[in-house]
């Protein structure tokens, strides 16, 4: 009787213990990608760093993302401003050899743990302390993270990156993200930054891929766009500043998710509100986010 028992009680934990894995409702988080404008560029037209914060926090607070990808702050103190804004995430950089803040992820402490982390240099040298681009330039870095969503017991890999803006390191830039990401595994994928490619740029098949893991953008699988702060049917400097292709075409900063994974897209929203201190925009940038939804269990890729 006793053994009868236990071995009822067993067969029950190990039940409850099975469950709760792809229990209950799909995985849905927003993510978020803003390029801020480094702290010392674009005084004159945007105001300096210290009188942008207001806005750049605004739209941050506005977009109340659980996972964020921002580009181009330059030293620990500049983190200062995505603290204040969103103190329930936490950054992550490449310290290897120089620490370079061009490419952070943030992640909600609370709901995801981390399990594994990296980076690579975009350069011919990616693993070494510090690495360049093929045509001289500013170091840009690709960021990776490998988390669990706490309430569903989901494993995911969160990229976040900026891309160089010069059209000769471009090519290089996308062979070497597609020759890393398989190397990252076959969890579903999110990979969000500046990638300084429009989307009607020869190099954005090369960069969504043919093989494994095939990207998609969520601006395509998105259910509704919105366009904040902006009237319906008006639509003017929607991308970076100075890109003179039309909107949505003149788009850089992208949210990409693997195909093969199931990944849906609810609202996608870029904000057009004017909230730096001369009546312009905060950043040359505009701040970005969206609703991803996974099914689950996700589709295992091929």
């Amino acid at each position: 009787m006793r053994a009868s028992l236990i071995r009822c009680c067993l067969a029950l934990l190990g039940l409850c213990l099975w469950q709760p894995l792809y229990a209950g409702e799909p995985l849905a988080l927003r993510v978020m990608t803003f390029n801020l404008m480094c702290p010392v560029c674009g005084w004159s037209d945007y105001g300096r760093w210290g009188l942008r914060q207001g806005g750049l926090i605004a739209s941050l607070r506005e977009g109340q993302p659980d996972l964020l990808s921002t580009q181009e702050m330059i030293t620990p103190g500049n983190l200062e401003v995505v603290r204040e804004a969103l103190p329930r995430l936490d950054p992550y950089y490449l310290e290897r050899g120089v620490p370079l803040l061009d490419a952070v992820l943030w992640v909600d402490r609370e709901r995801f743990e981390v399990l594994a982390k990296g980076g690579f240099w975009v350069s011919d040298t990616p693993d070494a302390a510090i690495g360049f681009n093929e045509t001289l330039s500013v170091p840009r870095v690709v960021i990776w993270l490998r988390l669990r969503d706490r309430p569903t017991g989901t494993t995911f890999v969160l990229v976040g990156l900026h891309l160089d803006n010069n059209r000769h390191n471009k090519p290089p830039a996308v062979t070497l993200l597609r020759d890393r990401l398989p190397q990252l595994g076959a969890l579903p994928l999110i990979v969000a930054g500046d990638f300084n490619i429009q989307t009607g740029s020869p190099l954005m098949p090369k960069l969504l891929g043919t093989t494994p893991p095939v990207l998609v953008d969520s601006y395509d699988l998105a259910s509704e766009r919105r366009l904040l702060g902006v009237p319906s049917g008006v639509v003017e400097r929607a991308c970076k500043d100075f890109i003179q292709t039309p909107y949505p075409d003149c788009r850089i900063d992208h949210v990409l998710v693997d195909a093969h994974a199931g990944w849906r897209a609810g609202q996608h929203t870029l904000d057009m509100r004017r909230l730096g201190p001369t009546g312009n925009f905060a950043s040359d940038h505009r701040a970005l986010w969206v609703d991803l939804v996974l099914p689950l269990p996700p589709a295992p890729r091929p």
